[in-house]
């Protein structure tokens, strides 16, 4: 089976797989008013599925091999016949993945967008919980859901300045709390989060460490030429600000380094550099 999107004003007798409830067959008339997941075979049938797990859970760091990317991307193409069909890729607790999913890792110089960065952090989760160093490790990984929450909360601050009642998005405290993404651990048991920063003018992914026990932020860039520390500093601005709020809001127990303003942005200059792409 593959999913594909029902698109308005078009008849389309497929099984419609609702949110709640079990999946049944019915017509999808021109009236339909909404966008719908819907279910239909797959001309994959008695074929082989592609498996490029022995290339990543086993060692995550370790790249796939451009062969195992065109099998994989050929088959979401074929799945579902259509380009922005989704199949759940690392189990049903995974997420999912589409055909573009494989073109953007097989495209030189291809963007990267959220989808690519949080499977790689995923898998790097399961490949660390699968180790022996799970269990006392000081350190966790959010996704890149946490900068788009904390942009929104940013907002929100500067509009609520001096108010009491302002109270931070409840999808931030949950993951100060280990309440998410998949396998997060609360930050009252680590010392460091990581977790991916999107520079949108640039269009470039950098890494920051939240430093919990020296209350700062250090960046790491794999282009240090691209842009000036200053630049990043005020991008990273939100996190900054937002965090000794967050952190007091959530329960968090700390010194008093914790009710500082705002955390200071340090750059990295000796990062590993990426070469080409």
């Amino acid at each position: 089976m593959s999913t594909v999107e029902g698109e308005c004003g078009e008849d389309v007798i497929v099984g419609v797989q609702q949110k709640r409830g079990r999946v049944k067959s019915e017509i999808l008339g021109p009236t339909m008013k909404s966008r719908r997941v819907v279910v239909r075979e797959t001309p994959w049938k008695g074929r082989e599925i592609p498996n490029i797990s022995e290339d990543t859970i086993v060692e995550p760091r370790r790249p796939v091999p451009r062969d195992s990317l065109l099998e994989v991307a050929k088959f979401c193409w074929e799945w579902g016949q259509e380009e922005n069909s989704h199949v759940r890729l690392c189990g049903e607790e995974g997420m999912e993945g589409s055909h573009n999913f494989f073109v953007r890792l097989l495209t030189k110089d291809g963007w990267l967008d959220d989808s690519n960065i949080d499977m790689t952090l995923l898998l790097l989760l399961e490949w660390h919980k699968s180790s022996s160093k799970w269990v006392g490790s000081d350190w966790t990984i959010l996704d890149t859901t946490f900068q788009k929450c904390a942009a929104l909360d940013y907002m929100q601050m500067k509009v609520y300045v001096g108010k009491e009642d302002r109270q931070h998005i409840k999808g931030l405290l949950g993951m100060v709390m280990g309440e998410g993404p998949k396998l997060a651990k609360s930050w009252s048991s680590v010392n460091h989060v990581c977790l991916p920063f999107n520079l949108q003018r640039q269009k470039h992914w950098i890494l920051l460490v939240v430093d919990l026990k020296e209350c700062e932020i250090r960046a790491y860039d794999s282009k240090v030429y691209l842009c000036i520390t200053q630049a990043i500093q005020q991008a990273v601005q939100s996190v900054a600000k937002m965090l000794p709020w967050l952190l007091k809001e959530s329960g968090y127990i700390g010194d008093d380094l914790l009710l500082k303003s705002e955390w200071p942005v340090i750059r990295v200059m000796d990062a590993p550099q990426q070469v080409g792409g």
